[in-house]
């Protein structure tokens, strides 16, 4: 479950990056975001648009991140069951990428809470979704210390 909700988080983060780039001259999310502004200024205009172009490159390495800890085992079982082949391979890779999730999903979380306060509320469903993403991934990684601290089963002849 974690696995795909990293998928999701890191295809809304895709989503984001494309309606910052495209179209080039004035991206859809500028579009949406500036309705009420009238620019007289040309130059503060083009300014803005490449603000937004920034934060699309930003959106991106997160987008990117996100895949690779998802594909690379994040969020694996507290029984050490490999969800994926990297982390049959390499279990350090698995607990890395959940590092790395994590990281990216509470800067995502802090940007989206940010953007909430100074864009308007409705980017608050941004980081709600990157919120559920963490909870997940936390409580996997909760469940795996707390096995770590259990007695092996015993297996029955």
């Amino acid at each position: 479950m974690t696995r795909i909700l990293l998928l999701v988080a890191g295809a809304l983060h895709f989503l984001f990056m494309l309606g910052e780039f495209f179209p080039w001259h004035s991206p859809i999310l500028f579009q949406w975001l500036s309705m009420d502004l009238s620019w007289s200024n040309v130059a503060e205009k083009h300014f803005v648009i490449s603000v937004v172009h920034n934060a699309a490159i930003y959106n991106g390495i997160v987008s990117a991140g996100l895949f690779f800890a998802a594909c690379a085992g994040a969020g694996t079982t507290a029984h050490g069951t490999p969800r994926t082949m990297a982390y049959a391979a390499a279990p350090s890779m698995a607990h890395d990428a959940t590092r790395m999730a994590t990281v990216l999903l509470v800067g995502a979380a802090i940007a989206g809470v940010f953007g909430a306060i100074t864009l308007g509320w409705l980017v608050i469903f941004q980081a709600v979704i990157v919120g559920l993403v963490l909870v997940g991934l936390w409580k996997v990684a909760l469940l795996k210390i707390v096995a770590q601290w259990l007695p092996p089963a015993k297996v029955r002849p």
